[in-house]
């Protein structure tokens, strides 16, 4: 059933920026509950903390780094081959429409200028970036961050009970 749900994800465009948007709310709340743990923690130990204290501060910057850090490769790593593909597919775009252009020029009667406006237009539509690969991208940036800030969120409400 996941692989389904994972499937009909990936084909709607839509529905990929959709879910990157819940996520992102997901992140965003959980990290406000993560610093609101933190900061009540360390104003209560003050200049004091003890061992766990010191542990979850340590803690605090390595895994931002670490999850910032994967984000940043995916984002290297899937940048070039979706930069190439859209270089490619805009050279091939402004050829088609170089192509649909002249010919469009070169209409003699109204049906043959309507059927190659036509044309144009589809060309003009079909050259429009790819979305679902940028999304997917996104997708892959944020997750080491999303999956940090919610596994943090749920450990320290755990032990704050």
């Amino acid at each position: 059933m996941k692989s389904r749900s994972s499937a009909l994800l990936h084909a709607n465009p839509f529905l990929l920026w959709s879910s990157l948007g819940v996520k992102t709310l997901q992140m965003s709340t959980a990290a406000a509950q993560v610093i609101a743990i933190r900061t009540t923690r360390m104003a209560t130990h003050g200049l004091n903390p003890n061992a766990a204290d010191r542990r979850e501060m340590t803690l605090m910057g390595a895994e931002k780094v670490d999850a910032f850090s994967r984000a940043g490769q995916a984002l290297a790593t899937g940048a070039i081959p979706l930069v190439a593909g859209m270089a490619g597919q805009a050279l091939r775009t402004s050829m088609d429409l170089m192509n649909a252009s002249a010919h469009l020029a070169a209409s003699r009667t109204i049906p043959q200028t309507m059927a190659r406006q036509r044309k144009l237009a589809d060309t003009l539509m079909r050259g429009a970036p790819d979305s679902k690969a940028t999304a997917r991208l996104a997708h892959r940036a944020l997750a080491p961050v999303h999956q940090k800030a919610t596994a943090n969120a749920r450990r320290l409400t755990k032990k704050a009970r």
